[in-house]
């Protein structure tokens, strides 16, 4: 059988592939980053690889450099699948370090076999896709690497200062909420204490749970004996 390497450190992404593959009759290898890819590549080449590029430690164009470079792993079809890196700029990236294929997530299931039995079926055939031939000097592809990085991190910190912000704006107007709540409540209570008639709160089973002030003065029990009473006590026994 067939074996792959998917590597992706989302595990819920690890286990749609690995779902989509087992059942295409495929041995299905996982990794969680560029590292462990190769660590497992090492000790088990695969027949095909499908790697995300923004993970952790080593990332998805750092692993395809390190792929392209290897003699033993050259020849294994390489297949990105991201969700971060969606530009035409990063896909050209991939190419020129010797991507095969790159999708873009999410893909429906159908298409992202057929695009791995499509580049498997060009290998076989001695075949390798146009773009996978555009090789730039080594110190473009660096400075594409560095840029497409430079860019996305840019993104992400733009993302996470809105974010900070919406979450700032939420904090603050939970606290107004929370002081609008406080100021009602003890506007309550003290309409409540202050109230001319004998007013209680009551729990399902008959249970004081709250009485003010006029309500002690009328059955003679201070705040505290009728907390530890029910309406039953107060009425008159039965004759």
């Amino acid at each position: 059988m067939p074996r792959a390497l998917v590597v992706d450190d989302h595990p819920e992404n690890l286990y749609l592939l690995r779902a989509l593959l087992e059942a295409h009759r495929y041995v299905v290898d996982e990794a969680r980053d560029g590292a462990e890819a190769l660590r497992r590549a090492n000790h088990q080449p695969p027949d095909v690889i499908i790697s995300d590029l923004l993970m952790p430690g080593v990332d998805g164009y750092t692993l395809l450099r390190y792929w392209r470079a290897d003699p033993q792993f050259r020849d294994i079809p390489f297949l990105v699948y991201t969700a971060t890196y969606t530009e035409p700029r990063d896909e050209r990236l991939a190419r020129a370090l010797g991507a095969d294929d790159f999708l873009i997530k999410p893909a429906e299931p159908d298409v992202i076999f057929e695009r791995v039995q499509q580049v498997l079926r060009q290998h076989a055939g001695g075949e390798r896709p146009a773009a996978g031939a555009i090789r730039p000097d080594e110190r473009t592809l660096l400075e594409d690497y560095n840029e497409v990085i430079v860019r996305k991190l840019e993104k992400k910190a733009r993302e996470a200062e809105q974010a900070n912000r919406e979450l700032r704006a939420e904090i603050a107007e939970r606290r107004l909420a929370e002081e609008r709540l406080r100021d009602s409540e003890e506007r309550f209570r003290a309409t409540f204490e202050q109230s001319a008639v004998g007013v209680a709160h009551l729990a399902a089973d008959g249970r004081f749970t709250w009485v003010n002030q006029r309500l002690c003065e009328m059955t003679g029990y201070d705040r505290g004996a009728l907390l530890q009473m029910t309406l039953l006590d107060l009425l008159p026994p039965a004759r």
